[in-house]
């Protein structure tokens, strides 16, 4: 058997099947698109007028997201409703995130580009998007 083959359950037992996980996600995306299209309001764009680029533009931290969270087990209930151990974790996982969301922008597929100062901008101000929705998504989720 092979070690894709071996991981293979693993990481299908981290993917969000439950509503309530899939109910996550799609906050989770929604949060990002927030977070995306503040950076763009204050940039001077206007999402509205140009849904093609946003949609563009926030898909490197859509991919980010998930290639970091879904392994790292956010969307697993027991590790979303853990507050104690869930900030530390969306803090490493979004940061992971904004780092492979800066090598997707650094190529030529999207408009922009990363700079260390944008790298550290979206580190930060991606973390308190994403994180009081992870804490609020775990608070209820757990109650």
């Amino acid at each position: 058997m092979s070690y894709g083959q071996q991981m293979r359950p693993l990481l299908r037992a981290k993917l969000p099947t439950s509503s309530s996980m899939a109910a996550v996600l799609l906050g989770d995306l929604l949060v990002l698109f927030a977070f995306i299209a503040t950076g763009q309001i204050s940039h001077g764009y206007v999402f509205w007028e140009a849904p093609a680029r946003t949609v563009l533009i926030t898909m490197p931290a859509v991919v980010g997201w998930l290639v970091v969270a879904v392994p790292a087990g956010l969307f697993v209930p027991s590790t979303v409703r853990n507050l104690k151990r869930l900030v530390p974790t969306v803090l490493v996982v979004w940061t992971g995130a904004a780092l492979i969301a800066g090598l997707i922008r650094s190529t030529s597929l999207v408009p922009g580009n990363a700079p260390l100062t944008f790298l550290l901008v979206n580190i930060v101000f991606g973390a308190v998007f994403i994180t009081p929705w992870r804490v609020a998504a775990g608070w209820w989720l757990g109650r």
